[in-house]
């Protein structure tokens, strides 16, 4: 895979030449919104506001509240989520291979807002959490799909992360009835979810990531920003930021967002050493374009606005990084 751009990163106590490993990332969904279906690809390893031109095949539907994952480090894969064109939930997967969105496994129900990662080391197999209803589904590239563990209650809205080739961790969400804090982590091998150390502040539609220090990457952390604590209205719009070092049991207040922002996306740049949260809903209602860096070094975490930004503007979307070589960014002259 083609990756790999030279920059010199400079710290108060630190100036080292370092590679970023990027590719492009790729965007799609969105809540009310007629250009929902629109797949953007976007460059953000540069320090400019070019866009890229590529003309990507439209999702067949217009969905939000999907979820994404990688396959075998080249294959973005949708599923679930609702269709505003149609006005029906949806227990669809759907693969983009060679620029066409291709059917996958159905999912057992249909899933609204559920998360997802994959749980072998090749990226062919993936598990599909929760959403507005319960239990858990374990999908293949060969179509197979089988029930994975439920989560000890709904997730609806909540967020999930892998951690490792071992562990992942689900984090918040709506129950039916309120915004609890616990969290879960899942074991891949033993098919188990265990109680995790419980977030500050219950959420849903939040954005969440896991990332690299950037001078010691064998520290990790859990990342979990924005979303809101109420039912329904802006006023539970959330700013807050948490951090979970991997290891550690308590997560700490990071850095809040520069505003109140709900249904926003987060996703780890292939090197892991940022974390990009794209769009949003502000409180005032307004959707938004915008991109926002998040990174840590030595422990000390910060955001920094993008130069870069959607062409669409979108919340309750999803993103993920895909590779160069397959979805190379195409610049105006």
């Amino acid at each position: 895979m083609k990756y790999g751009k030279v920059s010199l990163f400079v710290t108060n106590r630190h100036c080292y030449r370092t590679i970023f490993i990027l590719g492009n990332m790729l965007v799609l969904g969105g809540y009310v919104n007629a250009k929902a279906a629109e797949v953007e690809l976007i460059d953000v390893s540069t320090n400019t506001s070019k866009k890229c031109t590529n003309v990507l095949p439209s999702f067949p539907f217009k969905p939000h509240g999907q979820a994404i994952v990688l396959l075998k480090g080249s294959i973005p894969t949708v599923c679930g989520g609702y269709d505003s064109s149609n006005s029906k939930h949806l227990n669809l997967c759907h693969h983009l291979i060679n620029n066409t969105w291709v059917s996958g496994p159905n999912l057992s129900r249909t899933r609204h807002h559920p998360s997802a990662f994959t749980i072998d080391n090749d990226g062919t197999s993936w598990m599909v959490v929760s959403g507005q209803e319960k239990g858990t589904d374990i999908l293949s590239l060969n179509g197979s799909r089988t029930s994975g563990a439920p989560v000890p209650r709904q997730v609806y809205a909540g967020c999930s992360v892998k951690i490792n080739s071992t562990t992942a961790i689900t984090m918040a969400g709506h129950d039916g009835t309120k915004f609890p804090t616990d969290t879960h982590y899942y074991s891949i091998a033993d098919n188990v979810w265990t109680p995790g150390p419980p977030v500050k502040v219950g959420r849903f539609t939040h954005a969440c990531g896991l990332l690299q220090d950037k001078v010691d990457p064998g520290v990790q952390y859990v990342v979990m920003a924005g979303g809101r604590k109420d039912w329904g209205g802006r006023n539970g719009h959330l700013t807050s930021t948490e951090v979970l070092k991997v290891g550690t049991n308590e997560w700490i207040q990071g850095p809040d967002l520069p505003d109140k922002t709900d249904g926003a996306y987060m996703t780890a740049t292939p090197d892991g050493q940022s974390l990009i949260f794209s769009g949003g809903e502000f409180s005032n209602g307004a959707q938004q374009k915008s991109l926002y860096r998040f990174q840590c070094v030595s422990g000390n975490c910060k955001w920094e606005k993008l130069p870069q930004a959607m062409n669409v503007a979108r919340f309750w979307h999803t993103a993920i990084f895909v590779p160069e070589s397959t979805f190379p960014c195409h610049e105006a002259a």
